[in-house]
């Protein structure tokens, strides 16, 4: 409405008037769209979940380990996955089964937030950025976002 009232009553003046709109609507984009915004909502957001579980995927049947600080991991993986939910459903494990209020625990190769699966030698983890293991010097990590793969290191690597 503003733009429309400058373009038909002040013409003469309306590129002028504009100027100040046109450089808070790119200022306001650069805030608002840019890096530092990014990476401040990204937690929020799981930013990195889904290639860090896309790169688990090549690696064979190893067991995966993903960080318990996510909501709901195993959604993440269905995702992937792409099943039927005919197909999956009967092959979760949650914890509390008859509870109304359950996590899943365990879905194939998948593991959510299962301490004991970190200690598993062939085991491939997802871990968020503020998360340590260990072990870490046994293995290789990635980053993807906010998030870190620890896989095991090929034999004759350093």
């Amino acid at each position: 409405v503003c733009v429309f009232c400058l373009l038909a009553y002040a013409r003469p003046f309306s590129l002028i008037l504009l100027l100040p709109f046109v450089a808070a609507f790119i200022l306001f984009n650069r805030d608002y769209h840019g890096i530092e915004y990014r990476q401040s909502i990204g937690k929020e957001f799981f930013d990195g979940l889904l290639p860090a579980l896309e790169f688990t995927r090549s690696m064979d049947d190893r067991p995966v380990c993903v960080t318990g600080s996510v909501n709901q991991p195993y959604i993440y993986v269905l995702f992937l996955e792409k099943k039927n939910p005919a197909e999956y459903i009967d092959h979760l494990i949650y914890n509390q089964p008859d509870s109304s209020f359950r996590t899943v625990l365990f879905y194939g190769r998948y593991s959510f937030g299962d301490p004991l699966c970190l200690r598993q030698p062939d085991a491939v983890s997802i871990l968020s950025s503020g998360e340590s293991m260990d072990t870490a010097s046994a293995y290789e990590s990635k980053t993807f976002g906010n998030f870190i793969v620890y896989y095991p290191k090929q034999p004759g690597d350093p």
